[in-house]
Order: structure tokens, then sequence, then C-alpha cells
């Protein structure tokens, strides 16, 4: 089987989701698993000699999805998995485009789940209240494209239960 995973940043930049991503994605090929990953253009990229790296994306958004889409075209992969933290797709936290995004990944034929590593800022002023809840309906919409979705806490899980049945917890450690 064929796994792709969808990052902002990768190693050897400093991201914990990225670094999460590499780790799971040699995780996956040490089982036997064909892992692509796709995330930012950036230079350097950690290469495996398990798993390819496409650094194709310039920026995440409607721009990006056409390079996205054609190595998923090319790579055929049974799941494309969405490691997803708000800020990593949009600098104001607000990727509006992602489910919609996931709509199309569905549309190649692959399966789709969304790894949620954050859900959305709390609610404490005016500001980040009305982006809580932006976040929180892209987060709703995400689920509802999702085949599956993961979380990382039991509290994220409560946050997300009503968008998904069956949400899975897979703890991550510092």
């Amino acid at each position: 089987m064929t796994i792709l995973l969808l990052c902002n940043h990768f190693p050897p930049v400093v991201d914990g989701v990225g670094d999460y991503t590499y780790r799971l994605a040699n995780a996956l090929a040490d089982l036997g698993l064909t892992v692509h990953v796709i995330c930012r253009k950036q230079n350097p990229v950690a290469f495996a000699t398990n798993f390819t790296v496409h650094p194709v994306i310039q920026n995440w958004g409607l721009s990006g999805i056409r390079s996205v889409l054609t190595v998923i075209r090319a790579v055929k992969p049974g799941w494309v998995g969405l490691q997803y933290v708000p800020y990593a797709f949009q600098r104001r936290g607000l990727p509006f485009f992602l489910p919609d995004f996931l709509q199309q990944i569905r549309q190649t034929g692959a399966r789709v789940w969304v790894m949620f590593h954050e859900v959305h800022i709390r609610f404490w002023g005016i500001k980040s209240t009305i982006i809580g809840v932006l976040q929180r309906r892209i987060a709703r919409r995400l689920c509802q494209a999702a085949h599956s979705v993961t979380t990382s806490s039991d509290f994220y899980r409560e946050l997300l239960a009503g968008f998904h049945p069956g949400i899975r917890v897979i703890p991550v450690g510092a």
C-alpha cells in the first residue's frame, strides 16, 4: 500500500509537525509500506532512503493545490494523511481552502485522513474568539471531508467529537 503525507515544513527545518511526519514516514516505511511526503519547497530537505519527499509547495493555498494534485495522481496513494495545524497552512491560521482541497484529493480515488495536531485557538478576547470560531468551522469541514480522523489528545478528541465518528487518539510525546 502507498501512503502520502502532507505537511508544511520538513526536517531539518525546526517544526514539530514536520518532525512528527518524518518519524511517521520512517515507521510506516519500516512496516513495508511505500511512503511519500509532500512539503513546502525548502533547502535542504532531509531525505530518507526508505521514503520519498516531494518539496513542491511554494505557498499553501489555491496556487499550491495543482502541484500537490499532480504528485498525488502520479503516486496513486491508497491513503493521503493531512498533518493539520491551522497556522501551518495559512499565516493567519485560517486555511479556508483545505476542506475543498481534501474533496479534490478524494476525487483522485485516495482515502483521506486528518491528524489534528491542533484544532483551534482558545477564546480569550474578541479577536481570538472570532479566529477560534472560524478555525473550528474549518476543523468541522475537514472532519466531514475525511474518511478517518486522529488527534494527539483526549482534549482535542472532545473538541472534534461532534464532527466525526470514531476519532482515534494517538498520543504524541514531547
